[in-house]
């Protein structure tokens, strides 16, 4: 006899699976683990996922979701993009903020071993971030025609702080660096003679 899924239940062991990865940072745990974290059985987590892949892709959807979510709120265009990059770059370094950048960075780094087919999160990592700093460069009327070169460069930025934070490295240098781009920015959006 074949079992009913029961979809809520499913997504609260998905959304608890969410919240277990985002603060460990890694995927590594076990379906054992897991289980015991998320309180259920490995058994349950198998018959509402079919294999611990399945679990870890659905956690990931819901950790991308609420980390773009975050973003949205934190980080609204205005008419001036440069105050708009400092409130970004706050956000980006709260600690509950953090902890979804190191967990994707993780992602990234695992998936980069795997074949092209197999990676599910990397490119739409970079691509969730694209639009809402176009957006940002497009509400300011200095930057909107280079408004998707600078998105890519901040979103690229981003990544790489959030790659070099995740060994250690030094954020009051990081915080310099990330000023200074702000500040190439701002001279590119000076009138050109």
């Amino acid at each position: 006899m074949t079992r009913t899924l029961d979809h809520a239940r499913r997504d609260q062991l998905a959304a608890a699976a969410a919240d277990f990865f985002v603060a460990n940072g890694n995927l590594q745990a076990s379906l054992r683990e897991l289980a015991s974290d998320v309180g259920a059985s490995a058994r349950m987590l198998v018959h509402h996922f079919g294999d611990r892949q399945n679990l870890v892709d659905a956690a990931l959807e819901i950790a991308r979701a609420r980390q773009i979510e975050a973003a949205r709120a934190a980080i609204v265009p205005g008419p001036d993009a440069l105050a708009v990059l400092g409130e970004a770059w706050r956000w980006f370094r709260r600690k509950d903020t953090r902890r979804y950048f190191v967990l994707f960075s993780n992602v990234a780094a695992k998936e980069r071993a795997a074949p092209a087919g197999e990676r599910r999160f990397t490119r739409r990592l970079g691509s969730d971030w694209r639009p809402l700093f176009e957006a940002v460069f497009r509400a300011d009327p200095r930057f909107t025609r280079d408004a998707p070169t600078l998105a890519l460069l901040v979103v690229s930025a981003l990544r790489g702080f959030s790659l070099d934070l995740n060994d250690g490295a030094d954020a009051a240098h990081h915080k310099r660096a990330f000023g200074a781009l702000i500040e190439l920015i701002a001279a590119a959006g000076e009138p050109r003679r």
